[in-house]
């Protein structure tokens, strides 16, 4: 078999599986509660165990992560369709929200602006062209002046409140700073740097990095006790602790 010339852009999150959304008050409240409080403990329990083995069975909505996460209503009902198809598989932490709006919210901070191809994410293009463009004193925007970041809080208030809080909700898809660096910089530019001025590429991360706890910090503050630790992409609980996010990245570096 010859494999593919082209990468097939158009298939839409490969870990998803097909949910029905559902308005939120047609979701048996009490029963998810119920079913989440159980996976709570038993994720609890899993870490005070010398050895055993976690099982968690996530239901991702493939439009949560793609296009739909344009508007914060369309997210919310399949979000909320996952939490009830999830309540069908005995599982060691529960489906959560999350605030998903594309991975560009730090690099939204320094100037990113995000572009929407049909169907797609959101993708960013990067702000610099070359190392040297880059400024020396590189500082984010207040965060308040941030549409990106902006929409995030607002998704999340807006996840608070249509569910009352009763829902485990994460911080959005916190990119480590090696992603966040390709989002602002050229990719080129930027792992280039690594050879030609590290010490460069050093004081950028370091930026990227204290802007990253901020808004995280920021984050935590606005969820409160419904956080859901440790966040995108792994199986999280109100009893979780640390903090998850993707390291792209490194796989090139």
């Amino acid at each position: 078999m010859t494999p593919p010339k082209d990468f097939d852009f158009n298939i839409v999150d490969a870990a998803s599986m097909p949910v029905a959304p559902l308005d939120v008050r047609a979701l048996d409240m009490a029963r998810y509660e119920a079913f989440a409080d159980e996976a709570d403990q038993r994720y609890a329990d899993f870490w005070t165990k010398d050895e055993g083995i976690m099982v968690w069975q996530r239901v991702r909505a493939a439009e949560v992560f793609s296009a739909g996460c344009r508007d914060m209503e369309t997210s919310l009902r399949f979000q909320i369709g996952c939490l009830q198809r999830s309540m069908d598989y005995l599982t060691d932490a529960p489906t959560y929200l999350e605030p998903w709006y594309g991975i560009g919210t730090i690099g939204s901070a320094f100037g990113g602006t995000y572009f929407w191809a049909e169907g797609q994410s959101p993708a960013m293009k990067p702000v610099y062209h070359a190392l040297d463009d880059v400024p020396g004193d590189l500082a984010p925007a207040d965060f308040d002046d941030v549409p990106i970041m902006q929409h995030t809080l607002t998704m999340i208030e807006y996840f608070l409140e249509q569910t009352q809080g009763r829902i485990p909700v994460s911080w959005c898809d916190i990119q480590n700073p090696l992603d966040v660096g390709t989002e602002i910089i050229s990719t080129t530019a930027f792992m280039m740097g690594f050879l030609t001025d590290p010490d460069r590429i050093r004081r950028i991360l370091a930026v990227l990095t204290d802007t990253l706890i901020a808004f995280t910090l920021r984050q935590s503050v606005l969820i409160g006790d419904r956080l859901a630790r440790p966040g995108h992409g792994f199986a999280s609980s109100r009893r979780g602790t640390g903090i998850g996010m993707s390291t792209d990245n490194l796989v090139m570096i």
